[in-house]
């Protein structure tokens, strides 16, 4: 079965188990391959999922970026031992009980940095940002607990 074959089987399945919409792409080398949309995005409306269509990924970003910071780690494009500061400057620099903190890429990595969760006002948060440093504006004005 090809590639485009194994999709549409997923397709089925996630449909058969209520899942009302989803976005899929194939990329080989670097390239689109195939790109559909199945369901609805919005099933009240009955506004179909289309291949471009934004959808929340939730926790499935965890991996993706693991992945990806490996890859610069063995590029030698990332430290992950460098402190936050390091690659965005912008950030502040955070204390606990008075004392400076240093957070690692690795920290924020391993979700050991201290950095709070998201509140339900944040995650709930459709606010695009035009570059991934601002997305940091969530978390800027943290405390550690």
């Amino acid at each position: 079965m090809n590639p485009t074959g194994h999709f549409l089987k997923l397709v089925l399945v996630q449909v058969r188990n209520g899942v009302p919409g989803l976005s899929v792409g194939v990329s080989r080398n670097g390239r689109c391959v195939w790109e559909q949309g199945f369901g609805y995005a919005d099933v009240e409306q009955l506004v179909p999922c289309k291949s471009d269509t934004v959808m929340r990924i939730a926790s499935i970003s965890k991996p993706v970026t693991a992945a990806l910071a490996a890859r610069l780690v063995q590029s030698g494009k990332l430290d992950l031992d460098a402190s936050v500061q390091d690659y965005v400057p912008d950030f502040p620099k955070k204390k606990y009980n008075e004392k400076d903190v240093t957070i690692t890429i690795r920290q924020l990595l391993s979700h050991t940095s201290g950095i709070r969760h998201y509140k339900m006002v944040t995650f709930s948060c459709y606010t695009h940002f035009s570059h991934f440093a601002k997305t940091l504006v969530v978390f800027r004005l943290s405390i550690f607990r």
